[in-house]
């Protein structure tokens, strides 16, 4: 098994960097995998004691009221979520209120954004949801201490009850420490934090596509839509 995993995975990194058309590539991925037996099939008793013992994994609520009830409660660890929709639909608003209410749990959120830039674009809208401030409010003030002396009181408050020590946003779209910005500069971003006692608990990253173009950039790979395809699933994997 162990000799069959590594034989998937090798052709995995030549399906993704080999130099032959990308057709080849995958066709040649396909045959390694089917002539593989990575896992030993068992024919299972669904009906004994132990299978009739329900047993699920805890679920986390998130605190929004609509999202927790379709996610069964909450989310698990080693969970994916994708947001998917149309630009302008608010993906990005949803994935940054799932960090907060996370770190409002007292959880340690890192959230890694590639498109918007961090100021205003990101830190309006983290100001908005913490204070709760309308969005046509804050649209009309030039900055922050503009804002009615209630918005201010709840966002101090709410900054020095957890958003600034559990909630880590991380500029990977300008921060020259971020690198080339792909999955190990991901890792790396999560140790560095983990080596301060800030275990991260849940991920946001804002979004897939960029991150899979600067990675192939970094690469010197060609940005070809298909290989972003390949690329995309293997870092969601």
């Amino acid at each position: 098994e162990f000799i069959d995993s590594r034989r998937v995975g090798q052709a995995i990194s030549e399906a993704v960097e080999g130099a032959d058309p990308l057709d080849s590539r995958l066709d040649k991925l396909m045959r390694v995998y089917t002539s593989t037996r990575i896992s030993q099939g068992q024919v299972a008793d669904v009906f004994s004691a132990e299978a009739k013992k329900f047993t699920f994994p805890p679920k986390d609520p998130f605190g929004i009221p609509f999202l927790d009830p379709l996610l069964d409660g909450g989310s698990s660890v080693g969970e994916v979520y994708g947001l998917l929709g149309v630009s302008g639909m608010g993906k990005s608003i949803l994935g940054q209120q799932m960090a907060i209410e996370k770190a409002r749990h007292r959880k340690h959120v890192a959230v890694f954004h590639y498109e918007m830039d961090l100021h205003p674009a990101v830190s309006k809208r983290l100001y908005a949801y913490l204070a709760d401030v309308p969005k046509d409010l804050l649209a009309k003030v030039p900055a922050v201490e503009n804002l009615p002396q209630q918005y201010l009181l709840r966002l101090q408050q709410e900054e020095d009850a957890f958003a600034r020590e559990y909630l880590h946003i991380i500029d990977m779209k300008a921060s020259r420490s971020a690198g080339a910005g792909g999955m190990n500069d991901i890792r790396a971003q999560l140790r560095a934090l983990d080596m301060q006692g800030k275990h991260v608990e849940f991920v946001v990253i804002d979004q897939l596509m960029p991150m899979v173009k600067r990675a192939m950039v970094a690469g010197n790979m060609k940005v070809d839509s298909s290989v972003q395809r390949t690329l995309m699933q293997r870092f969601v994997d």
